[in-house]
């Protein structure tokens, strides 16, 4: 408690942040809800305007597959005639209802990021906030989060100087990052219960499909009238801890 980081040390945890908060699933559908509303919407859009998609068959056939999923397509397409073809053709109302999402390697860019974004947080004032030992921090599958303060740019996420973000490095200590400050020495803040279970909040809120907690009570409090993404929890003791998972409601 009160130990200032050196400079390597600061400079890890960075990157470790960062690459904890590029990697989750909740970053890549934020990704991919940006790519479907900027550019998705004007291929929707473009595409219905001129009548549809009007490839043939034969223009298809002379691309060059990429990968072996593209090879087996082209296979069957080969095996079609032009009016089978025409039949799987997307309607309009298959356009209207496409969602365009980058695929793995588009995601895999985003490690590109890592180190520009790493020496931004660097600069950041840090946080430490420590838990007393009648209460604990929880984490999830999204342990590395941002959360807007400005609520003109709800998106605003890390590296915005509208954002804050947010990362339990255990039950005992989480890092608070303060974009809209600059320092390059660390608070330690001594957490009551009310800062813990708001920031658990934070935590659960911002969460994918899971979350582990030392506190078995506090995290039943925390889930007490929660609903998350019209899922069901589902809870799971391991060893001193408790997971919770969310899984999708029968018939749903």
């Amino acid at each position: 408690f009160g130990i200032q980081l050196e400079s390597k040390q600061r400079s890890d945890l960075t990157r470790y942040v960062v690459l904890q908060y590029l990697r989750t699933p909740k970053y890549r559908e934020e990704m991919d809800a940006m790519l479907n509303i900027l550019i998705g919407e004007e291929f929707r859009k473009d595409t219905l305007k001129k009548g549809g998609i009007s490839i043939t068959r034969e223009e298809v056939l002379n691309d060059e597959p990429q990968t072996p999923e593209e090879e087996k397509i082209l296979n069957d397409i080969a095996k079609m005639s032009d009016e089978e073809f025409e039949a799987i053709k997307p309607s309009a109302q298959d356009i209207q209802e496409m969602k365009m999402v980058l695929n793995t390697e588009g995601h895999s860019k985003s490690m590109m990021k890592v180190i520009d974004l790493a020496e931004t947080i660097y600069r950041y004032q840090w946080t430490f906030f420590w838990a007393g030992k009648d209460t604990s921090f929880i984490t999830s599958d999204s342990p590395s989060f941002s959360v807007s303060t400005n609520p003109r740019k709800p998106s605003a996420g890390l590296g915005s100087d509208d954002a804050v973000t947010i990362f339990p490095l255990s039950p005992s200590v989480l890092l608070y990052v303060d974009n809209k400050r600059k320092s390059f020495r660390e608070a330690h803040i001594p957490a009551p219960k009310s800062v813990v279970k708001s920031l658990n909040k934070l935590i659960l809120m911002n969460s994918h499909k899971c979350v582990v907690a030392r506190d078995k009570v506090h995290l039943e409090s925390l889930l007490r009238g929660y609903r998350h993404k019209n899922r069901v929890a589902v809870r799971k003791d391991i060893g001193e801890y408790t997971m919770v998972s969310f899984e999708p409601r029968s018939g749903s």
